[in-house]
């Protein structure tokens, strides 16, 4: 009888054990059917949680072990909202094991709704070209008494990301002629009558957002890009226009190019890109999740996500035994009191 006993606590320690570590677990594949051209990340929200799918890929395969999950799909980096996303908004794993989602780009209604606004031609106007036209130019007096003067016109390349640039002209002194943004980065200067001859050189004070790294500036002529180094004669009443001179960049490597604000603002640009980013996520979900909006609970990356993987929880297993066998043991020992008594 003792044995007896003891075999069917041991199957009912196995059955426990058993029972403690198995739980609902199965496969649920993610596909993508977007327009041809889509590189967006997409981050699919299962009860809240955030699982990332990469740029450019179009599935994501996970192991989920809960039955049913409310689901949301968004772009962390679509921040136009230019692509809707169509998909079943719940998902029970023991029904279903794929899930697709239609991705659609709704940029073209956004610009035919423009195209068919009332009065949309004031929209795109010439306001800023004319706005340019009426400005006035720098205007510089470098003329000595007693000596005939000329007058040179100089027109810089308009660039968001100078405030100022400094185009430098040489005869027997050296003549600085500053060209700014307030001015359209033009400037009239009258200089005695002579030879004259220009250098490279810029001297060039940066918008505030604007970082050069370790690039500096020259100047150049035309679509050639000739060198900034002819040399001039200035006669009595002369005008003197100077109004191809470009603005290049030399990096540390020799690498000449035309400056390129874009580059430039380049660090500014990336930084409000990334609060761009994480506005368009919170706005996005606080929308969707009014009353429980949580912050997510893992970061959203480019990489792929690993897979859920099932974890057992060992604690209660070993509590369950250590539980099972005292039992067990008093069983035993009762019985085998017993035993003795009625011997």
């Amino acid at each position: 009888m003792f044995l007896k006993i003891k075999k069917i606590l041991q199957t009912t320690l196995l059955i426990t054990s058993l029972s403690c570590i198995t739980s609902y677990a199965k496969e649920v594949t993610f596909s993508l059917d977007a327009p041809e051209g889509f590189n967006k990340k997409v981050e699919i929200y299962l009860n809240q949680d955030p699982h990332p799918i990469a740029p450019g890929d179009t599935e994501m395969t996970l192991n989920l072990k809960e039955k049913v999950y409310d689901v949301f799909v968004m772009s962390s980096n679509d921040i136009s909202e230019s692509y809707s996303f169509s998909y079943p908004e719940t998902l029970d794993v023991s029904t279903t094991d794929h899930i697709d989602i239609k991705v659609t780009d709704i940029s073209a209604i956004y610009d035919e709704l423009i195209e068919n606004e009332q009065n949309h031609e004031h929209l795109f106007d010439d306001s800023q070209e004319e706005l340019q036209q009426t400005i006035e130019p720098m205007q510089y007096d470098f003329s000595e008494e007693g000596k005939a003067s000329a007058t040179i016109h100089v027109q810089g390349p308009f660039n968001a990301a100078f405030k100022s640039v400094t185009y430098q002209f040489i005869g027997e002194h050296v003549y600085n002629i500053k060209l700014d943004r307030d001015h359209n980065f033009e400037a009239y200067a009258i200089l005695p009558v002579g030879k004259y001859y220009e250098t490279e050189t810029v001297n060039a004070e940066l918008d505030e957002d604007a970082n050069a790294g370790h690039v500096f500036f020259i100047w150049t002529h035309g679509a050639d890009e000739e060198d900034c180094h002819k040399y001039y004669t200035l006669n009595e009443g002369d005008t003197l226009e100077i109004n191809d001179i470009k603005i290049m960049m030399v990096g540390i490597n020799g690498d000449v190019y035309e400056a390129n604000s874009k580059l430039l603002f380049s660090e500014k640009l990336l930084e409000n890109y990334k609060t761009a980013v994480d506005n368009h996520v919170e706005r996005t979900l606080q929308e969707q999740f009014p009353e429980d909006y949580k912050e997510p609970t893992i970061a959203i990356a480019e990489a792929k996500p690993k897979e859920e993987k099932e974890t057992f929880n060992y604690t209660y297993i070993i509590i369950g035994a250590v539980i099972l066998i005292v039992i067990a043991g008093t069983v035993v020992l009762f019985i085998k009191k017993k035993s003795e008594d009625e011997d």
